[in-house]
């Protein structure tokens, strides 16, 4: 019982080590495309937190 839990604990933390960076997609590929658009979704959100923050302010000021 023990090696499958070390086999599966060991498959499992294995799976970084076949992960590519996002550099490794070729453009136009999905994955490519897909980490494009979650970087500009981030810089939005950041954006959005931003201007919500600040409007925030203006409503609690006294």
């Amino acid at each position: 019982m023990n090696k499958i839990i070390i086999g599966f604990a060991f498959a499992i933390s294995s799976f970084g080590a076949f992960a590519q960076s996002a550099d490794g997609w070729p453009e136009g590929g999905a994955m490519h495309t897909g980490n494009i658009y979650n970087l500009e979704g981030n810089r939005y959100k950041t954006k959005i937190s931003k201007m919500m923050d600040e409007i925030y302010a203006q409503l609690t000021d006294d």
